[in-house]
């Protein structure tokens, strides 16, 4: 078996494979850079059609090089892939691509990295694969109707893989976000799962500018492996998760996105959902197609955009035979609260206010113009009604004690 000797191997050929490959060659280092993809960038270009990138251009360059494009234009998955072969090609960079990576072991204090029926040895080894590059699938998934289209958000390109007829998406990360967006243009579309919130600006815009920078200013400077903070809290806002970036809750309203809590497991065939969305994050995300012969009915008297919640029935068109049932409830308005009228706080009378009834109620007389049915009770709840933009009632029970100690 063939066995190659290196000072530093570095596996994943993206922006951090890149990136350390650019200080390892500055230092004059024999290290040699595995990547699976067929080109530098592949991992990009594999993304789906519409993809842009959620940061800027003026934050997308690596060392050495930045990148070609209007500071705050978001590039696409495409120019990203071209940036980083560019990149490679410019620095001279030792990449090896279409190779893969079987194991890492570790043989008299050097690790062996196995490729098949070739091994090579290193003193260092970076794994610069980056997370979540291994699909998920939930457990219900093989139990669903083999009619049904079942994409990860890995394999989507465009709507033209999916059946004609409704479409959920599971998972409301920004990957989920962007990719239920798109399917709602061409078909009814509902989406499963709570996200980590929002940025509350515009993508893109000024102040989108600005609490961009003081994300990133926080994250890099502050939630930190060397700081306590950042051991404190670092762990916690990455198990939470990213928050929406581009696409907001209104937008999902805009196109008429419903939104549903949860797929809690299969019923009958169809996937069964329940309940309104939760803060739970999503760590799965499935495109699922309803074939041509099945339709979600969408309830009487609900249209996008609404704030009901009701019963929706899945049935087989032309057989009328119920698949299932669930509750669904529609996007906008979820989880806002009924406003409630704000209580007015009447103040009560006091003995003190009793002592001095004597003499308001003289000059509410005055300001009545000698109305005979004044008393000193009446003007003093006509004081006090003056706060408010209604006159209320007098207080009887304060009015007859208040004559009684005059």
């Amino acid at each position: 078996m063939k066995t190659d000797s290196y000072e530093t191997i570095v596996i994943g050929g993206g922006q951090a494979g890149l990136s350390v490959g650019y200080h390892l060659a500055k230092r004059n280092l024999r290290f040699v850079i595995l990547d699976e993809n067929e080109r530098v960038g592949d991992a990009w270009r594999k993304r789906w059609d519409s993809l842009r990138l959620f940061t800027p251009a003026c934050l997308n360059g690596l060392p050495g090089m930045p990148f070609d494009a209007p500071k705050w234009s978001f590039p696409t998955k495409d120019e990203m892939g071209e940036y980083l072969e560019a990149y490679a090609e410019r620095f001279s960079l030792p990449v090896r691509t279409g190779v893969r990576v079987e194991g890492v072991t570790q043989d008299e204090g050097r690790f062996v990295v196995s490729l098949g029926d070739e091994r090579l040895e290193a003193r260092n080894v970076v794994v610069a694969t980056g997370a979540l590059r291994v699909p998920k699938l939930p457990p219900f998934a093989a139990e669903l109707d083999p009619r049904i289209v079942q994409l990860h958000s890995a394999d989507y390109r465009n709507p033209s893989q999916l059946l004609d007829g409704d479409v959920l998406v599971v998972g409301v990360g920004n990957s989920g976000a962007e990719i239920a967006y798109e399917l709602a243009e061409t078909r009814r579309c509902l989406l499963a799962g709570a996200s980590k919130g929002e940025i509350p600006a515009p993508h893109g815009s000024r102040r989108f500018r600005v609490m961009f920078r003081a994300i990133r200013f926080f994250g890099h400077r502050v939630l930190r492996t060397d700081t306590r903070i950042g051991r404190k809290v670092g762990p916690k806002v990455a198990a939470k998760g990213p928050p929406l970036i581009r696409r907001k809750g209104a937008d999902f309203a805009e196109v008429g996105i419903e939104r549903i809590a949860r797929v809690s497991g299969v019923q009958d065939g169809p996937p069964a959902a329940r309940g309104r969305p939760r803060p739970r994050r999503p760590e799965r995300r499935l495109v699922h197609g309803l074939p041509h012969g099945l339709q979600l009915d969408r309830p009487p008297g609900i249209r996008p955009g609404g704030s009901a919640t009701s019963r929706a029935r899945c049935r087989r068109v032309g057989a009328g035979a119920v698949l299932r049932r669930a509750d669904l409830p529609v996007l906008a308005d979820v989880g806002r609260a009924p406003q409630r009228r704000a209580r007015r706080r009447v103040r009560r009378p006091t003995h003190r206010d009793a002592a001095g009834e004597g003499a308001v109620g003289d000059a509410a007389a005055a300001r009545a113009g000698g109305n005979e049915r004044s008393s000193p009770g009446d003007g003093d709840q006509a004081g006090l009604s003056r706060r408010g933009s209604r006159r209320r009632p007098p207080n009887k029970d304060a009015s007859a004690a208040a004559a009684l100690m005059a």
